[in-house]
Order: C-alpha cells, then structure tokens, then sequence
C-alpha cells in the first residue's frame, strides 16, 4: 500500500536542492518494490512535480531578492552585487546569445549534482534569461534528467 509518508518523503526529496529528481526518484524506487509498481510510479510522479515546481518559485524569489538588494539602504551590498551580476552577464553573452535556452536545458537535464533546477534557476537568473523562457528551459531540462534516471533505473531492475 502506497504510505503517505513515504510519498511525502518523496516529494520533499524532489523539491530539496540536494537531491532533486536525482535522488527522489531512486527512493521511490526503494521504498516501493516490483509489486507496488502503481505506488513506485506516483513516487516518481510525485518526485518530478515537486522538482519542476522549484524553478518558478526560485526565479520569482532571486527577482525579489535583487530588487531589494538594488534599492537597499546600503550602498556597498547594492554596489558589489551590480558589479559581480553585470560582469557575470557581460563575460557570459556571447554565450547565452549563441546557446541560451538550449544550453540551459543541457545544463539542468544531466544527472550530476549542481545541475539541477535549483541551480538552473541561479544561472538562468544571472544571466538575465526572461522568467518564461528559464521556466520552459528548466520544466525541459527536469523531464529529461527524469527520463535518464528512470531508464537507468528500470535497466538495472532487469538485472536484479
């Protein structure tokens, strides 16, 4: 039987930075066995949906964050934070114009740690990417790390 805490477990893993799908995803996979394949599978689904809701969230939060930053009372904190967010986004141009969406997607759809939404959403913020198109980018990106996790995943269940 599906426990709701091991499906809650599982969702806060896909949503923690940590772990993201990487690590929800094989959980689900643990905890429900072969014959509670339809609880395995809301694990999974329940793992990708709580990762692909971070990037909105996150993109919305850093906008907030750098408007309070830059219209704050302490010039030194607003100074320092324009110069490093403008060097990074004028070093970074030519390649956000040459690869921008496509690269994001890359970025966020490899299953390494550091590569996930969390830190799609930072770059797509620093490198001035619109919040729709870092979204789509980022929603991309989490599907296909999924899918690469959940192939690797049910090859290597063939051979257990």
């Amino acid at each position: 039987m599906c426990s709701p805490a091991n499906l809650a477990y599982i969702t806060l893993l896909g949503i923690l930075p940590v772990s993201e799908v990487r690590g929800a995803i094989p959980l689900s996979y643990i905890l429900f066995g072969e014959s509670e394949s339809l609880c395995r599978y809301t694990g999974v689904a329940l793992a990708i949906a709580g990762n692909m809701a971070v990037a909105p969230l996150i993109l919305i939060m850093l906008q907030k964050l750098e408007a309070l930053i830059v219209s704050g009372k302490i010039p030194f904190v607003r100074d320092l934070y324009l110069y490093i967010t403008e060097r990074i986004r004028s070093r970074a141009k030519k390649y956000v114009d040459r690869y921008g969406v496509p690269g994001l997607i890359l970025f966020v759809s490899i299953p390494l740690p550091t590569t996930g939404a969390w830190s799609g959403s930072l770059a797509a913020h620093l490198l001035g990417l619109s919040f729709a198109r870092s979204v789509i980018a980022i929603e991309i990106g989490v599907a296909i790390a999924s899918l690469i996790i959940l192939s690797s995943l049910e090859f290597l269940t063939m051979f257990v």
